[in-house]
C-alpha cells in the first residue's frame, strides 16, 4: 500500500482508506496553557511549585500517551493488511522549522508514524522530492497546486480525486517500479 502521511489528515492509503489527524495537542492546548499559567504563579522552587510542575508534567506524558496509542493502533491496522508499506522519506525536522506549521506538524508526529511503520513491515521510501501530490495519478500530468486545495482535478483526463489520496496512488505507484524486490511473489 502507497501512504501519504500529513498534517491535514494523518495518512491516506492508496485503497482510498483515510486515517483522521486527531490533533491531540490542539484539543488540550487551553488545558496546557491553564497548567503553566499556574505554574508561572507560584514561587519558584516552592512545595505548591513542583505541585504544579508536576501536574503539567503528567499532563504532557498523557497527551504524549494518547498520540502514541492512536498511531500504534493505526499502523498495526495497516500492516495486518498489507505486508509492504511505500512512504515518502519526508524531512520532518525541515518542515518543523517552518512557523506556520510547526506546531501541527508536530502534533501529527509524522516521524512516529513513519518509526512505526520502519518495525512493524517491510517499508520501501520514496524520493522526497518526487511530487506525488501534484502528478495525475490517472495520466502523469503534473499541475502547481497550493496547500489549501484539497482535490486534485486534471486539466488533461479530467480525474476528479482527493489530492492526499491521490498522492499515495503515486507513491504506491513509484515504490513499485522502485522495489520490485518488496513486492510479494506470487504462487501458480
Amino acid at each position: 500500500v502507497g501512504i501519504d502521511v500529513g498534517s491535514h489528515v494523518l495518512m491516506a492509503l492508496s485503497d482510498g482508506t483515510i486515517v483522521e489527524n486527531p490533533r491531540w495537542y490542539r484539543g488540550r492546548e487551553k488545558r496546557m496553557k491553564h497548567l503553566q499559567r499556574e505554574l508561572s504563579r507560584k514561587k519558584m522552587g516552592s512545595k505548591n511549585w513542583h505541585k504544579a510542575k508536576e501536574r503539567l508534567a503528567k499532563f504532557h506524558y498523557r497527551t504524549a500517551c494518547m498520540r502514541a496509542d492512536y498511531i500504534h493502533k493505526a499502523t498495526t491496522t495497516i500492516v495486518r493488511r498489507y505486508g509492504v508499506v511505500f512512504l515518502e522519506d519526508l524531512n520532518v525536522k525541515g518542515m518543523q522549522s517552518n512557523h506556520k506549521l510547526a506546531k501541527s506538524i508536530a502534533d501529527a508526529s509524522l516521524s512516529m508514524v513513519a518509526n512505526q511503520f520502519e518495525y512493524k513491515a517491510r517499508v520501501g521510501r520514496i524520493d522526497r522530492w518526487y511530487p506525488s501530490s501534484k502528478t495525475c495519478s490517472n495520466c502523469g500530468c503534473v499541475q502547481d497546486m497550493p496547500l489549501s486545495e484539497r482535490t486534485y482535478e486534471c486539466p488533461d483526463c479530467g480525474a476528479v480525486i482527493d489530492r492526499d489520496v491521490n498522492a499515495a496512488i503515486n507513491i504506491l505507484n513509484v515504490g513499485m517500479a522502485n522495489y520490485p524486490e518488496l513486492m510479494p511473489v506470487e504462487d501458480d
